[in-house]
């Protein structure tokens, strides 16, 4: 809230016409749609900042389809637990044009090589195919009307081809479901499937 109240005191310093709108927390499973008048709320603006754990845009697809059709430009921002990071590594005194370059940098490389391997010092050791697929990038810029965008920072997304996905993965950071890991889990890769699962009670309890 904290965010979501900063946001509104700066589009209030640029326009009346700004308004804070708090829904219930909302599954990511959820498919239920938004009621009527919150419906109409969201397809009549011109600009859409969502600052919550529920994935508005997915749950609720009809109303934003709705709403980038009519030219509503919404920006998506999930900054649970990473709210420093989204304050100081994203928004203060970052050139996001020049992220955005580096991302279209990064595009163009996957898109000319076939095969990616992956090492690091910890023991990722892992290789998989791209084979001409779809690299997008999501620059976080909402300049154009419709536009559908995510926050922070730019993220390049490309996903490889299952079946050529081999080796070994190291997580020694956060893993997904359950967080920070207190030491490294293992995976081992066979065309595209998790054949093993190492060490210690963050490992056991992922694989569980």
């Amino acid at each position: 809230m904290d965010l979501a109240q900063a946001c509104l005191i700066a589009g209030l310093n640029v326009t009346k016409n700004c308004q804070l709108l708090a829904i219930r927390k909302m599954q990511h499973s959820e498919k239920e749609e938004f009621n009527q008048s919150i419906h109409q709320d969201l397809v009549n603006v011109d600009e859409i900042i969502g600052l919550c754990d529920t994935r508005f845009m997915q749950t609720n697809t009809c109303t934003c389809r709705e709403a980038s059709e009519r030219g509503t430009r919404i920006l998506s921002a999930v900054a649970i637990y990473i709210e420093e990071y989204a304050i100081n590594g994203v928004v203060v005194g970052v050139d996001c044009e020049t992220m955005a370059q580096n991302g279209n940098v990064i595009c163009e490389l996957w898109r000319k090589i076939k095969i990616c391997r992956i090492t690091s010092t910890i023991g990722t050791d892992i290789s998989f195919c791209f084979r001409d697929r779809l690299v997008i990038l999501g620059d976080g810029i909402v300049t154009e009307p419709g536009k559908i965008g995510f926050f922070p920072g730019v993220q390049v997304s490309i996903a490889p081809l299952g079946e050529t996905i081999n080796g070994r993965i190291v997580v020694d950071g956060s893993i997904s479901p359950g967080g920070i890991v207190l030491s490294p889990v293992k995976l081992s890769l066979e065309k595209g499937v998790i054949t093993q699962i190492e060490d210690g009670s963050d490992a056991n309890a992922w694989a569980n």
